[in-house]
């Protein structure tokens, strides 16, 4: 019962989703009537330059270098958000052993609530600067660093402010992410590539779990200090890509040195 009652927010969203969005600007009922002229006319244009530019054949996004680049580069997402995500309760115990269970339930939603604070912030920033490629790196960093607190912090609070932080990283990387395969995808090459990034990179996932779990496993301290410090390295990985992350700087929707 626990999974039914966590899926009902999932299902009263989709709901809203299929009634409340549109799929294109001009049947946005929210936006004024040149604001729909502008966005339809600007989005127009970008369709066509990715179609003259990159094509949009769904057989070739399969087999692109960079969108194979940007699954590896989400890997390191999907690896230690599902894995930090599997074992964050038994973390917070471990953390605050005096905690009745209850209590680690309510914890534990603290770092989830943060992220998703740090997730619309950065995402809404990184469109205004469209320096997409830097706002997921420092979001990667961010998780670094959160991740090292969290292992070597000796006292409860500071190791929940470092959960904090990396959960924080890890979530306000996705928006801008997101924003990286279309800027060079368009068409049936965006929805083909986007869904290969998306199926094959959580793959890290699943191995991301039974990973951290062998290492607290067979570390002999009993804690999560080597865990923990094993997602920080693969979010390192993460940030190291995320530098190098193709994207087409003449859409201008990235670094592009202007």
């Amino acid at each position: 019962w626990v999974f039914l009652l966590e899926s009902i927010p999932s299902v009263i969203l989709g709901v809203c989703v299929l009634f409340f969005l549109t799929d294109r600007p001009d049947e946005a009922r929210w936006l004024a009537d040149d604001e729909r002229a502008w966005l339809a006319e600007r989005m127009g244009q970008e369709e066509k330059h990715r179609e003259q530019r990159h094509g949009t054949d769904f057989r070739r996004a399969m087999v692109d270098p960079r969108v194979w680049f940007l699954i590896a580069l989400y890997s390191t997402v999907a690896f230690s958000s599902n894995a930090g995500g599997l074992y964050l309760p038994k973390l917070i115990e471990n953390r605050f052993p005096e905690s009745s269970k209850s209590e680690i339930g309510l914890i534990s939603a603290v770092p989830g609530a943060c992220g998703l604070i740090a997730m619309l912030i950065n995402g809404a920033w990184s469109d205004r600067t469209r320096k997409h490629r830097r706002h997921v790196a420092g979001a990667a960093l961010v998780s670094v660093v959160g991740w090292v607190l969290a292992a070597l912090s000796s006292s409860p609070g500071w190791a929940l402010v470092g959960l904090c932080l990396a959960t924080m990283g890890m979530m306000s990387m996705l928006p801008p992410f997101w924003s990286l395969p279309t800027s060079f995808l368009g068409g049936a090459a965006a929805a083909g590539g986007i869904a290969l990034i998306n199926s094959v990179a959580n793959i890290g996932g699943l191995v991301g779990g039974g990973t951290i779990g062998l290492i607290h496993e067979h570390d002999q301290a009993g804690s999560f200090a080597l865990a923990l410090m094993a997602l920080a390295g693969v979010m390192f990985v993460g940030a190291s890509l995320a530098v190098f992350a193709p994207h087409d700087p003449t859409l201008g929707s990235d670094d592009s040195g202007r």
